[in-house]
């Protein structure tokens, strides 16, 4: 038995070795979460963003310098969003004014779109929202938060925690009474965008309560355009995405240290979301 097992065993390792070289010369493609631009003021971007095809969704502050954050869209972009459990992409295309680092962050659509379409990812038509970017803000950079790209159709920070499709239910009814709600609820400090994507179909930008919102400070504020948090209504549901997904997702580079730092905080937002429907 002895003979059997050191030559399986020998063969085991000899695997894990190529795999590691393999991993060491041939690394993976990495697919960065934003773009990286020169510092502009907030006309300035949305008069190129809408110069190149997009819709303005809205225009708030957000972190603790109240950076200005653009949310914005494109018709081909609210057509994937109107589909079921997709909704989150109405809201996901955003710009950062970051005055103090002196630069503008802008989302990744190749990034996000593989993230929240999984198996319907299609990387062309996310090249196109891409191409559209770089054409309107010229000699933008790769963020060194990056993902490698064959995995981000299946993203999880680490083994347990959430993916994309378990989301958080925070509340049921008929589509027609939760949005009165939450349209009755939500407060003006708080509300950042609403996208009517068909008459069953809404996505809203909330900001959490002012203390739960700090995390983007503690952690990077310079991805703090991961804020407004969304919330999916359709089919008699009013939806979320984990925070331990979101948030993972938005910084990539977080480490585990890091993000137990603000382990409270997943938890802190579905609260603040599930009272919008009380």
């Amino acid at each position: 038995m002895k003979k059997l097992l050191l030559p399986i065993s020998g063969f085991l390792l000899l695997i894990a070795i190529v795999l590691i070289f393999k991993h060491i010369l041939f690394p993976p493609a990495m697919t960065p979460a934003y773009f990286i631009g020169k510092y502009e003021k907030s006309k300035s971007v949305i008069k190129k963003l809408k110069k190149s095809g997009f819709t303005i969704v809205s225009k708030s502050k957000v972190g603790k310098k109240k950076m200005d954050l653009i949310i914005f869209s494109h018709p081909g972009l609210n057509e994937l969003a109107n589909q079921e459990k997709r909704g989150f992409i109405a809201g996901v295309m955003r710009v950062l004014i970051n005055k103090k680092d002196k630069e503008i962050r802008i989302t990744n659509p190749n990034y996000f779109l593989a993230a929240f379409l999984q198996e319907h990812y299609d990387e062309d038509q996310a090249t196109k929202y891409s191409d559209l970017l770089q054409g309107a803000f010229k000699n933008l950079q790769n963020s060194k938060d990056k993902w490698p790209e064959n995995t981000l159709q299946n993203f999880q920070y680490m083994m347990s925690q959430p993916y994309y499709q378990d989301v958080a239910v925070l509340a049921e009814g008929k589509t027609e009474a939760l949005v009165k709600k939450i349209d009755k609820k939500v407060k003006k400090k708080s509300f950042v965008f609403k996208v009517e994507l068909s008459n069953d179909r809404f996505v809203y930008g909330v900001m959490p309560g002012k203390r739960t919102s700090k995390f983007v400070d503690k952690i990077g504020a310079e991805n703090a355009l991961a804020l407004p948090w969304m919330i999916l209504i359709e089919n008699g549901q009013a939806t979320m995405m984990k925070g331990q997904f979101y948030i993972a997702l938005s910084y990539p580079l977080l480490s585990m240290g890091t993000f137990m730092t603000i382990a409270t905080v997943p938890g802190a937002i579905e609260k603040d979301m599930k009272k919008l429907f009380k």
